[in-house]
């Protein structure tokens, strides 16, 4: 609530809260209150007299987070490891352990999240992933380049770095640490080009649709920020930790239960492209949009509006690079999200044949040298 008055929306009680059944005592232990809160997916849960059942007061993840220390945490972990060696050719799990390595040498806490994890126990292991460092991300990135060769982009600001793995370097960096991974022209095929690093965060928004504020934070806050639950999972690489999973927000039962859902009543104000994305995941994984999250899809739709022209082109490009294209802008179209970009943005399916088989032909051979029509009236 007190989100939706800094951002002076002008919102029902209703918009920001629900009715529901899952509640706790004040006796219940702090495993009984992180189970219902990942089951149900409510980040807020009302504590019941167990005589009376009148609300006696609320409990919240932020207040979770603030009790729970990684080292106490009660949830069970599912370790990873034999599914990630599997998944991943022996080149790229060199270049994780190196990196695993170097951060453990960081006492720094290393996990690998979002989508890659999705992906994995989907069983469509992708090749390209983040790493998420509880500490200083650019620290780690500068260290494996001094190691490894490379070079270092970073932005202070927001704690990332990149580290471009096939610049600067032809062999290991003098004085690197023994490692099966080795930086050679002759790999350069077989690593990624590039290694997104990110220090663990929290964001804060100061009014809808903007960029957020950044701010160091843990893994769980970290992983509190992003749009859906099925994107919360995170997998663990340092040390004796290597593989194990973490899921603090319930992202694996959504993920069993094929559905995409947000993390909070104020996701699709603060960031209006997740409306979009969740149509997209929703499309491509044949999963279902959580009835909740529907709700707050419609009443934050005028949120679209809001968005730059190249912020909107940048989801749409998405869109248009997914197999499944065609059934999102329908879906979009059904949910009144195109014409909330703009009123001429129709769909009908009519549309939907030529647009199959034009994303399925080459383009003309001419396509690069298109005559000049002059200025568009």
């Amino acid at each position: 609530m007190d989100r939706a008055l800094a951002h002076k929306l002008n919102l029902a009680a209703a918009s920001l809260m629900e009715a529901g059944e899952v509640t706790v005592r004040p006796d219940d232990s702090l495993q009984q209150l992180q189970t219902r809160m990942t089951d149900s997916g409510w980040g807020q849960v009302p504590v019941v007299d167990p005589n009376t059942n009148a609300v006696i007061g609320i409990v919240t993840r932020t207040d979770l987070l603030k009790t729970l220390s990684p080292k106490a945490s009660p949830m069970a972990r599912l370790n990873l490891a034999e599914k990630l060696e599997k998944a991943l050719p022996p080149e790229r799990l060199a270049l994780i352990r190196a990196v695993a390595e170097e951060a453990a040498a960081q006492k720094s806490p290393l996990y690998v999240v979002g989508g890659f994890v999705r992906d994995l126990l989907l069983e469509r292991p992708s090749l390209d992933f983040d790493v998420v460092v509880e500490g200083d991300a650019i620290a780690l990135a500068r260290a494996l380049a001094k190691c490894y060769g490379g070079k270092v982009t970073s932005h202070s600001r927001f704690g990332t770095a990149k580290w471009l793995i096939a610049e600067g370097g032809t062999t290991k960096a003098e004085g690197g640490k023994a490692s099966s991974f080795i930086l050679h022209p002759s790999s350069f095929t077989l690593h990624p080009s590039s290694l997104d690093f990110i220090s663990a965060r929290q964001e804060f928004y100061d009014r809808p649709s903007a960029l957020p504020s950044v701010e160091r934070g843990s893994i769980k806050l970290d992983l509190h920020r992003r749009d859906f639950t099925i994107n919360t999972l995170a997998l663990r690489l340092d040390g004796h930790h290597y593989g194990e999973l973490l899921d603090p927000w319930g992202g694996l039962n959504d993920l069993k239960d094929g559905l995409v859902r947000v993390l909070h009543s104020l996701s699709f104000v603060d960031d209006p492209t997740r409306m979009l994305r969740a149509v997209r995941f929703e499309q491509r994984f044949g999963f279902h949009i959580e009835t909740r999250t529907l709700q707050l899809m419609e009443e934050a739709r005028s949120s679209l509006e809001k968005l730059s022209g190249d912020r909107i082109r940048h989801e749409l490009n998405l869109i248009l690079d997914e197999a499944c294209a065609a059934d999102i802008l329908a879906r979009l179209a059904e949910l009144k999200l195109l014409t909330a970009i703009h009123p001429s943005l129709p769909w009908d399916d009519g549309l939907r044949r030529p647009l199959v088989y034009g994303m399925n032909q080459p383009p003309p051979a001419d396509w690069g040298h298109l005559p000049d029509l002059g200025p568009v009236p």
